[in-house]
């Protein structure tokens, strides 16, 4: 009966006269895909998401429409870039889980002093919400009370935040950071509608020259001259 509950409301349509789900946990289940339509439930209050395989990033209405929610797991999907800056304004957010992803970005001021997600800031660092590059540990945070983030051993690093082990990255996770980081800053090609970033065979990615016979990456030719950008953020005004 619950597997039915909640696939029910999952499918809800939000434009629907019928009572919106306070509480959505599909954990472990093997789903993929985008979870943009779970931004737009302004009552839910439990996001339990954890072991499943979505990908994408992780959408910023979370913290301007979800403002009853106090429980975010995304922990051990396939996220992929920034941590919104919101998330830290939700009123009654006290558990969030972002560990085993592919999150990059700084924490927002707001979500690292927050006193009331995951018991609070412990000392001057932002190891409560999320363990920082070059550590681990078996959450993804540190734990108020408990075992905090720990450094990579020598030989081994982390690419991303919130990592649950360490180790010697391969090359096409340098490639998936560099493609992930450009396609976020919204730069298109001046010669056709977006930059090619999609699925996980990266020798198909624009500009990634791989080895027919062992499928390695030999290189990557990616040209800036042919990119659209914002031309502000490289103004005096940037240090830049």
């Amino acid at each position: 009966m619950l597997f039915i509950r909640y696939c029910f409301c999952a499918f809800i349509p939000l434009n629907t006269t019928y009572p919106l789900p306070y509480f959505e946990s599909l954990y472990n289940n093997h789903l993929t895909g985008s979870i943009e339509p779970l931004a737009n439930l302004p009552s839910i209050e439990i996001i339990h998401l954890k072991k499943n395989a979505f990908s994408g990033t992780i959408p910023e209405a979370l913290g301007e429409i979800s403002r009853k929610l106090s429980w975010l797991d995304l922990s051990s999907n396939n996220f992929i870039g920034l941590i919104p800056s919101n998330l830290g304004y939700i009123p009654n957010l006290t558990d969030l889980q972002l560990g085993d992803n592919k999150l990059f970005s700084s924490i927002h001021e707001s979500l690292c002093s927050s006193g009331r997600v995951n018991g609070g800031q412990i000392g001057k660092s932002c190891d409560h919400i999320i363990c920082p590059l070059g550590t681990f540990s078996e959450l993804g945070f540190a734990k108020a009370g408990g075992k905090g983030c720990t450094p990579c051993p020598a030989g081994e690093n982390t690419m991303f935040l919130g990592q649950t082990s360490c180790y010697k990255p391969p090359i096409h996770e340098h490639v998936e950071l560099f493609f992930s980081t450009v396609y976020d800053l919204g730069w298109i090609r001046s010669d056709q509608d977006e930059i090619i970033f999609d699925g996980e065979d990266s020798c198909a990615w624009e500009g990634v020259v791989c080895d027919q016979n062992t499928g390695e990456i030999k290189s990557i030719e990616f040209s800036l001259s042919k990119l659209k950008y914002d031309e502000d953020l490289f103004s005096e005004d940037h240090g830049l």
